[in-house]
């Protein structure tokens, strides 16, 4: 038997051939050697197929974007190489590292994703590669020093792949932690109450013929199910009403907590004495009904959220600005913008920042600010605002205001305050005058 130097890896998956284990087949006049069945069956099937090519070094599922679109990429993705750009989406690592979310246009199915594994794997640099169907993002983790963001978006491009960086906004990790942690609390609150209201039911129409011994049992077992609703689900219940008694007003959590205290203690004392009434099934239902209206307030304000984030994410993250002396146009970063700036919006662009028109006529999407669904005619000398969609010509627009100044990011200030606000009565103090009483009470329901 004759010793390799090396151990023959399968031709399929890279792993290692058993020795005496492997599997041989004859495709395009080469010998391939598998480690099992099944990379040999699916190698044969893809080979069946015409795609041989995606075991090859220029691996291509998808044929390369057309030379039209990448010359026009090509300055946007150099944009994303730029300091402004990267610390927005670049999330550095130890070692030297970074780490990217990518959001390819295209993605549709596990072989996009293997394919752009594979791909992405082969560039220098690479540590790892993460492509996830269900999400159609594709985290990257890299050597800083050896690869670069237009690398990596040039590199998707070559397998048909057209993708973008994806900001990983840090409010919505806060936002699913905090629906993760209320639905935990109101699935125990849940399950509580109805475990409860299980023994509560023979007590409230046979109460005169169950045994007192089994009475007093139920009532042990309903305390033993209260006692987690109370501790745990309930416990932002009482966190709350703390905080209001520190800050030293009424608040409805307040009230609340005094409710499901009092009713848990009086059934407690009535279980340890075994004489009274007890409520561990009103305490759990309260408890359980509260945490569900929370719950649902939490996820309508959480998409009223979404809705301003998203008003926020319609600026694009590059525009093309021309010289002062009219000179050709570069590709620069939105943050690089200042007043008085002259930029070229193209047609199917958004428009950056809020200006004037001073060159071409065009028909704008306004939608986004006014909910007219229609464009609206706009030319020189007229008022274009950040947000809007170019749908016909290219316009030359002298920049007004950028940024917090823009008409947009005023409508997401706006929407980020209201959402702050308290809901319901709270936005509206009353004050009470009784009599001729000198003192007026102000109850902050």
């Amino acid at each position: 038997m004759v010793q390799h130097a090396a151990q023959p890896a399968c031709f399929h998956c890279g792993q290692p051939v058993p020795a005496g284990q492997a599997l041989a087949e004859e495709m395009d006049g080469q010998r391939r050697m598998f480690c099992c069945g099944g990379c040999q069956t699916l190698a044969r099937t893809l080979h069946s197929a015409g795609f041989a090519h995606l075991y090859g070094d220029e691996a291509r599922f998808a044929r390369p974007i057309d030379d039209a679109a990448r010359r026009k990429s090509e300055p946007v993705w150099a944009a994303y190489d730029t300091p402004e750009l990267r610390s927005q989406f670049v999330r550095p690592l130890d070692g030297g590292r970074a780490e990217i979310t990518l959001a390819p246009e295209n993605i549709r199915c596990a072989a996009c994703a293997w394919l752009i594994e594979q791909h992405l794997g082969r560039l220098p640099g690479v540590e790892s590669t993460i492509a996830n169907v269900a999400t159609r993002r594709v985290v990257v983790r890299w050597r800083d020093a050896e690869q670069t963001v237009s690398g990596l978006l040039a590199s998707l491009a070559d397998i048909g792949y057209v993708a973008w960086p994806f900001e990983v906004s840090r409010s919505d990790q806060a936002d699913r932690c905090a629906r993760r942690g209320l639905l935990m609390r109101m699935a125990v609150a849940m399950l509580g109450m109805m475990q409860v209201m299980m023994y509560a039911w023979p007590i409230y129409t046979h109460e005169a013929t169950i045994d007192p011994g089994m009475l007093q049992l139920m009532r042990w077992a309903s305390l033993a199910l209260t006692l987690p609703v109370v501790c745990y689900s309930a416990s932002p219940i009482f966190s709350g009403a703390w905080r209001s008694l520190r800050q030293r007003h009424m608040g409805m959590d307040v009230p609340v907590a005094l409710g499901v205290a009092a009713g848990f203690v009086a059934s407690t004392v009535a279980t340890v004495r075994g004489v009274g009434e007890v409520y561990f099934d009103s305490v759990t239902m309260f408890v359980a009904f509260l945490l569900a209206a929370r719950y649902l307030e939490l996820r309508v304000r959480q998409a009223s959220r979404s809705g301003a984030e998203m008003l926020a994410r319609q600026l694009p993250a590059t525009c093309e600005r021309i010289g002062p002396d009219g000179a050709a146009a570069e590709r620069i970063p939105v943050a690089r913008l200042r007043q008085g700036d002259r930029i070229r919006v193209r047609a199917g662009e958004i428009l950056p920042a809020d200006g004037t028109i001073v060159s071409g006529a065009s028909e704008v999407d306004e939608s986004m600010l006014t909910g007219e669904s229609r464009p609206v005619r706009r030319g020189v000398g007229d008022l274009a605002l950040a947000g809007c969609y170019n749908t016909a010509s290219p316009l030359e627009i002298s920049v007004d205001r950028v940024g917090a100044s823009t008409r947009l990011a005023e409508i997401v200030a706006v929407l980020d305050r209201a959402l702050a606000e308290s809901h319901g009565w709270r936005r509206w103090p009353t004050v009470l005058r009784v009599g001729s009483w000198p003192r007026c009470w102000r109850w902050r329901l």
